[in-house]
Protein backbone atom coordinates (compact mmCIF):
# COMPACT_ATOMS: atom_id res chain seq x y z
CA UNK A 1 0.00 0.00 0.00
CA UNK A 2 1.48 3.56 -0.97
CA UNK A 3 1.71 6.16 1.97
CA UNK A 4 -0.72 8.66 2.00
CA UNK A 5 1.53 12.11 1.06
CA UNK A 6 -0.05 13.75 4.10
CA UNK A 7 -1.47 13.24 6.99
CA UNK A 8 -5.38 14.48 7.38
CA UNK A 9 -7.74 14.64 9.63
CA UNK A 10 -10.91 12.34 9.76
CA UNK A 11 -13.24 13.11 6.79
CA UNK A 12 -14.02 12.79 3.32
CA UNK A 13 -11.30 15.30 0.47
CA UNK A 14 -11.72 16.23 -2.64
CA UNK A 15 -8.26 15.86 -4.37
CA UNK A 16 -7.28 18.77 -6.91
CA UNK A 17 -5.29 18.16 -9.83
CA UNK A 18 -2.09 20.11 -7.99
CA UNK A 19 -2.70 17.59 -5.25
CA UNK A 20 -4.33 19.99 -2.86
CA UNK A 21 -6.85 18.69 -1.09
CA UNK A 22 -10.13 20.65 0.39
CA UNK A 23 -12.36 18.67 2.93
CA UNK A 24 -15.82 18.36 1.89
CA UNK A 25 -18.51 19.78 3.89
CA UNK A 26 -21.05 18.15 5.62
CA UNK A 27 -24.85 18.99 4.53
CA UNK A 28 -28.02 17.61 5.77
CA UNK A 29 -31.19 15.99 3.85
CA UNK A 30 -33.92 18.51 5.23
CA UNK A 31 -36.93 16.79 4.35
CA UNK A 32 -38.81 13.48 1.60
CA UNK A 33 -41.18 14.85 -0.54
CA UNK A 34 -43.42 12.89 -2.48
CA UNK A 35 -45.32 13.07 -5.86
CA UNK A 36 -47.56 11.30 -8.22
CA UNK A 37 -48.68 8.00 -7.66
CA UNK A 38 -52.16 6.66 -8.10
CA UNK A 39 -53.94 3.97 -8.13
CA UNK A 40 -50.87 1.03 -9.55
CA UNK A 41 -48.16 3.03 -8.76
CA UNK A 42 -46.55 3.90 -5.72
CA UNK A 43 -45.36 8.05 -5.62
CA UNK A 44 -41.65 9.00 -6.36
CA UNK A 45 -39.73 9.74 -3.43
CA UNK A 46 -36.97 12.34 -3.48
CA UNK A 47 -34.64 13.62 -0.59
CA UNK A 48 -34.32 17.31 -0.45
CA UNK A 49 -30.79 19.47 0.37
CA UNK A 50 -31.83 22.98 0.81
CA UNK A 51 -29.64 25.36 -0.78
CA UNK A 52 -28.97 25.32 -4.93
CA UNK A 53 -25.55 24.78 -4.80
CA UNK A 54 -22.89 23.14 -2.87
CA UNK A 55 -20.01 25.34 -0.68
CA UNK A 56 -17.30 23.44 -2.35
CA UNK A 57 -16.70 23.72 -6.14
CA UNK A 58 -14.73 22.48 -8.67
CA UNK A 59 -14.06 22.74 -12.57
CA UNK A 60 -12.43 19.31 -12.68
CA UNK A 61 -14.46 16.38 -13.88
CA UNK A 62 -11.75 14.03 -13.60
CA UNK A 63 -12.25 14.22 -10.05
CA UNK A 64 -10.65 11.82 -7.21
CA UNK A 65 -11.55 12.07 -3.41
CA UNK A 66 -9.66 10.39 -0.59
CA UNK A 67 -11.52 8.84 2.95
CA UNK A 68 -9.82 9.34 5.60
CA UNK A 69 -10.96 7.07 8.46
CA UNK A 70 -9.32 7.54 12.28
CA UNK A 71 -7.11 5.28 13.93
CA UNK A 72 -8.41 1.47 14.65
CA UNK A 73 -10.93 0.99 11.59
CA UNK A 74 -13.45 3.57 13.48
CA UNK A 75 -16.30 5.22 11.01
CA UNK A 76 -16.12 8.91 9.57
CA UNK A 77 -20.06 8.77 10.32
CA UNK A 78 -21.98 6.48 12.03
CA UNK A 79 -20.67 2.90 11.48
CA UNK A 80 -18.99 2.76 8.55
CA UNK A 81 -15.23 1.99 8.37
CA UNK A 82 -14.76 1.73 4.08
CA UNK A 83 -15.80 3.88 1.51
CA UNK A 84 -17.92 1.16 -0.60
CA UNK A 85 -20.17 1.93 1.96
CA UNK A 86 -21.32 5.17 1.16
CA UNK A 87 -23.25 5.79 -2.55
CA UNK A 88 -22.25 8.69 -4.86
CA UNK A 89 -25.28 10.43 -6.24
CA UNK A 90 -25.84 13.40 -8.96
CA UNK A 91 -28.58 15.89 -7.50
CA UNK A 92 -30.67 17.57 -9.16
CA UNK A 93 -31.06 21.65 -9.34
CA UNK A 94 -34.36 22.67 -8.41
CA UNK A 95 -33.90 26.74 -8.52
CA UNK A 96 -37.07 27.41 -8.67
CA UNK A 97 -37.14 26.28 -5.04
CA UNK A 98 -33.38 26.54 -3.98
CA UNK A 99 -32.73 23.39 -3.50
CA UNK A 100 -31.33 20.05 -4.86
CA UNK A 101 -32.89 17.00 -4.56
CA UNK A 102 -32.01 12.90 -5.47
CA UNK A 103 -34.72 10.33 -6.61
CA UNK A 104 -35.04 7.97 -3.32
CA UNK A 105 -36.75 4.26 -3.21
CA UNK A 106 -37.11 2.38 -0.09
CA UNK A 107 -33.44 0.42 0.37
CA UNK A 108 -31.95 4.04 -1.40
CA UNK A 109 -31.32 5.97 -4.25
CA UNK A 110 -32.62 5.37 -7.99
CA UNK A 111 -29.71 3.49 -9.58
CA UNK A 112 -29.79 6.24 -12.34
CA UNK A 113 -28.67 8.45 -10.30
CA UNK A 114 -26.09 6.66 -8.51
CA UNK A 115 -22.13 7.08 -10.17
CA UNK A 116 -20.23 4.02 -10.03
CA UNK A 117 -16.30 4.48 -8.57
CA UNK A 118 -13.59 2.28 -8.06
CA UNK A 119 -11.76 2.27 -4.25
CA UNK A 120 -8.02 2.26 -3.19
CA UNK A 121 -6.33 1.68 -0.33
CA UNK A 122 -3.65 3.62 0.12
CA UNK A 123 -2.48 3.08 3.87
CA UNK A 124 -4.20 1.79 7.13
CA UNK A 125 -6.40 5.00 7.31
CA UNK A 126 -6.34 6.32 3.63
CA UNK A 127 -8.64 4.93 0.98
CA UNK A 128 -8.35 6.85 -2.71
CA UNK A 129 -11.86 6.96 -4.59
CA UNK A 130 -12.24 7.90 -7.87
CA UNK A 131 -15.46 8.13 -10.28
CA UNK A 132 -15.58 4.85 -12.88
CA UNK A 133 -16.56 8.15 -15.26
CA UNK A 134 -15.71 11.53 -15.35
CA UNK A 135 -18.19 13.51 -13.68
CA UNK A 136 -20.36 16.41 -15.96
CA UNK A 137 -21.68 19.53 -14.37
CA UNK A 138 -23.77 19.57 -11.72
CA UNK A 139 -24.22 18.98 -8.17
CA UNK A 140 -22.90 15.62 -6.27
CA UNK A 141 -22.80 14.38 -3.12
CA UNK A 142 -21.64 10.87 -0.83
CA UNK A 143 -23.86 9.48 1.64
CA UNK A 144 -24.11 6.63 3.88
CA UNK A 145 -26.76 3.89 2.95
CA UNK A 146 -27.10 1.05 5.42
CA UNK A 147 -28.00 -1.93 4.16
CA UNK A 148 -31.97 -2.19 3.90
CA UNK A 149 -32.45 1.43 5.93
CA UNK A 150 -34.70 3.89 4.07
CA UNK A 151 -33.18 7.53 2.69
CA UNK A 152 -34.57 10.34 5.34
CA UNK A 153 -34.35 13.24 6.80
CA UNK A 154 -31.48 13.98 8.60
CA UNK A 155 -29.24 11.71 6.76
CA UNK A 156 -25.82 13.34 6.78
CA UNK A 157 -24.56 14.26 3.23
CA UNK A 158 -20.93 14.96 1.79
CA UNK A 159 -21.50 18.23 -1.61
CA UNK A 160 -19.79 18.97 -4.10
CA UNK A 161 -20.43 20.66 -7.43
CA UNK A 162 -18.78 20.84 -10.64
CA UNK A 163 -18.77 24.10 -12.54
CA UNK A 164 -17.92 24.90 -16.36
Amino acid sequence: MRRSPAALETGIYLVRADNHRVALVPSVVSSIGEEGGGLFSRPQRFAIVTGLRASLRSREHYQAFEFVFPEGGAAISGQVTHPNQYVLVQLYEEEEYDERTFDVLPGGPDAEAVVPFRTEQLDARTYRVTPSEPLGLGEFCFFILEAGADVRAGLTIFDFGIDP
